[in-house]
């Protein structure tokens, strides 16, 4: 695992408890009465280590010209620095254990920062145990990134300290880490290696698309004829989805829909009315309140509601030859 630190202001940073160490160093600047200020030292380098392993860990001076001074404590030992100081090479030990302390501090008479790292050498002799199958949602972005603790039961370690391996349903390798659309609703094949002893297990995930479905019903009453035809079907009426959207009727006032931009994934629709008669004063004869409900292949399901109003018939008035009765004027 890649650790970087940033001091914050007025304040030394650690794990735990001081040591007595630490207290003493405080205790002799507040005898001095001397104010020591945070330098803004960054640290960064591994955390998770393997037995034998050469690690190079980075500093970066908050103050131009300060000191930099570097320890190991238990675990391993600095082997080099840079010529400013900035950069330290630790061998690591050949047995497992921690956690050891990396220390840095910074000074320049004006400040003070000290920084420790806590650094732990990984066991060799670990069995590593997979999950059976896992389910696996993609984002909004239509991908999902697979790492070692979705699949690993009780992983020991950070997910630095594995490497992930995908193939799809034929065992052909997947690049890279992540999982698409063009993998919704099939199995792909996951193994998790252990970097440091090789101990590796194996799992398989399916990849679904959970976000639930969008529709967008009308706000405004949608008006058609007495006699029209009122099914989504009538382009007056229409459906809640976006352009462009795949629907397949599958009778029963139900559809399989495909919605561009959902990572091709689809889902059931369907809708069912309550028609109201209305009285004289209405301008509908029948208003009509439909509810949709949209469920995804996660079982997730959206609703939305909209009105549907059948306007009276219009009758037009007879049109009688003035000399209707046969009687000349």
């Amino acid at each position: 695992m890649e650790y970087k630190h940033y001091s914050t202001k007025s304040k030394i940073s650690f794990t735990g408890k001081l040591s007595l160490w630490l207290i003493f160093i405080l205790l002799s600047f507040y005898n001095t009465g001397i104010s020591q200020d945070d330098c803004g030292t960054e640290l960064e380098g591994s955390t998770f280590v393997c037995p034998s392993e050469i690690s190079v860990y980075q500093a970066t001076r908050g103050i131009a010209g300060s000191t930099l001074n570097w320890a190991v404590w238990g675990g391993g030992v600095i082997t080099s620095l840079t010529n400013d100081n900035t950069t330290a090479t630790v061998q690591w030990g050949n047995n497992s254990g921690g956690p050891f302390r990396l220390v840095l501090t910074e000074s320049d008479g004006t400040c003070l920062t000290t920084i420790e790292m806590l650094v732990v050498v990984e066991n060799t002799n670990i069995t590593l145990v997979c999950n059976d199958q896992v389910n696996v949602p993609l984002d909004q972005d239509c991908r999902a990134l697979i790492t070692p603790d979705m699949v690993l039961e009780a992983p020991l370690y950070e997910d630095d300290s594995y490497q992930i391996t995908l193939a799809d349903e034929n065992f052909n390798p997947i690049i890279g880490a992540y999982v698409t659309s063009d993998h919704v609703g099939k199995l792909v094949n996951v193994t998790v290696e252990h970097l440091c002893s090789g101990a590796s297990c194996c799992s398989k995930i399916r990849v679904q698309y959970n976000y639930a479905p969008g529709l967008s019903c009308r706000d405004d009453v949608i008006e058609v004829g007495c006699t029209a035809n009122n099914k989504p079907e009538n382009p007056l009426v229409g459906f809640p989805l976006p352009l462009n959207s795949t629907i397949i009727s599958l009778g029963n006032l139900s559809y399989q829909v495909t919605v561009p931009g959902q990572c091709g994934a689809s889902f059931h629709l369907r809708y069912a009315d309550e028609v109201e008669e209305m009285d004289c004063g209405s301008p509908y004869k029948y208003l009509i309140t439909r509810t949709w409900y949209a469920t995804n292949g996660a079982g997730r399901v959206t609703t939305c509601s909209e009105q549907i109003g059948m306007l009276w018939g219009t009758f037009s008035p007879a049109n009688f030859s003035p000399h209707y009765d046969g009687l000349t004027q």
